[in-house]
């Protein structure tokens, strides 16, 4: 380094000399020696070396700011568990995601990676990006999956392999899929007349996809992703305009779907046995924008929640295995649900503000989480591995992205 730069000094010296006219010295200036050159010399390495200890701090500081993150986000997890156990509520809490670009959330969906670390996957309002925003210990971090026209609706799952895949569709391909592996998205399609789609992957490793064929006649339809063939089955035909549809595996590992069937003013349900598929009508004379089918943990039998607007209100469906339960949770609003450890519902809903209803046993209580005004639309809920619930949401105020859930929550 050091022979580098002499050499570098001295043909700086000789070029400026040549350019005088031949002397080797600028006018006024003693003759560069051996020792004038060694103190520069001396001094390049001092700085050299002030450089290297610099960055050798920076990358302490950088490891230290990282063990300390760590540790806050593990003090705040045990303080959970604390709380839980003993039978005190947690306090809920929101945070920031994201809100560049504006629109970012406005319609998302929440998953867990197999660590418990949560990630969102996200579209914005103008329906030019779908994202993956990523909680990073304390931070979130943002990465764009792809850009397009008339982005819409995704459905995040983990594969068995614990990275994500996003189920999502356009203006121009109709419903695709994203999948990261090994720090790569790439895209694949599905259905080209394909939207509204809730995908799941069933436990010999199949993608599972339910979703609604725009058409004449119109259909919801299930795709199945086996290796690297996708295969097709038509559950409904001639259901009119509709995005409620819910897919989920039942606890024999069997697919399922939850459906509104526009024509008839039904909500329906229909489930693959093995050898075939059995429907049976849920709610009768009904309406839904928005629906979503899941499994209870202590009974294994179906439940759904539906934004039922001829009703103005949530409504809750349970079976029992031959017959279904109705019961009015709230007001309009988009809305997800998840079970909690006790096997009861969790119904998460917004619009005006961010809700949470949870039933006591007896009936729904519920409490507003973020009352800012045209908060929670297109909202998406599930359970970490905490098994507490978690929601992220919109914030139509500030065209953001954001995330809440009892106890410690990331971000700003």
């Amino acid at each position: 380094m050091k022979t580098h730069l002499a050499a570098l000094l001295f043909a700086a010296f000789t070029a400026s000399a040549l350019a005088q006219g031949g002397a080797l010295t600028p006018p006024g200036a003693p003759a560069p020696t051996m020792r004038s050159l060694q103190e520069i010399w001396d001094k390049v390495s001092a700085l050299e070396s002030l450089a290297q200890s610099q960055q050798t701090q920076i990358t302490q500081l950088q490891s230290l700011n990282t063990m300390l993150t760590q540790q806050y986000v593990m003090v705040q997890t045990q303080n959970n568990q604390m709380l839980q156990n003993a039978g005190l509520p947690l306090q809920w809490n929101t945070a920031l995601v994201n809100e560049t670009p504006p629109g970012v959330g406005s319609a998302s969906s929440l998953a867990f990676l197999p660590d418990g670390t949560p990630v969102v996957a996200s579209v914005t309002l103008n329906g030019l990006n779908l994202i993956l925003e990523t909680l990073n210990g304390a931070e979130w971090q943002s990465e764009v999956i792809t850009t397009g026209t008339g982005l819409t609706l995704p459905s995040l799952v983990i594969d068995p392999a614990g990275q994500p895949v996003v189920a999502f569709s356009d203006n121009v391909n109709g419903l695709r899929i994203a999948r990261k592996t090994g720090g790569t998205w790439t895209l694949s399609s599905v259905d080209a007349s394909g939207i509204a789609a809730k995908a799941a992957y069933d436990p010999a490793g199949r993608l599972r996809i339910g979703y609604f064929v725009v058409g004449a006649p119109s259909m919801v339809k299930l795709a199945t992703l086996t290796g690297v063939n996708w295969s097709f089955e038509t559950l409904s035909s001639d259901v009119g305009i509709t995005l409620a549809c819910s897919l989920a595996i039942t606890p024999t590992g069997h697919p399922a779907v939850a459906y509104f069937d526009q024509v008839n003013g039904d909500m329906k349900y229909t489930v693959f046995n093995g050898t075939s598929w059995s429907t049976t009508t849920v709610d009768a004379d009904s309406t839904a924008l928005t629906v979503r089918l899941r499994f209870s943990p202590t009974t294994g039998h179906a439940a759904l929640a539906y934004d039922a607007t001829d009703l103005q209100g949530i409504r809750y469906a349970s079976s029992d295995g031959s017959t279904w339960t109705v019961s009015l949770v709230g007001v309009n609003g988009g809305m997800d649900f998840v079970f909690n450890p006790l096997g009861r519902p969790v119904i998460a809903s917004g619009g005006t503000s961010l809700r949470v209803a949870t039933f006591n046993g007896t009936a729904f209580e519920t409490k507003v989480v973020d009352g800012t005004t045209s908060t929670g639309t297109l909202l998406s809920a599930a359970l970490g591995a905490d098994h507490l619930p978690a929601i992220s949401y919109y914030d139509s105020t500030g065209q953001s992205l954001r995330f809440a859930r009892p106890g410690f929550v990331g971000g700003n």
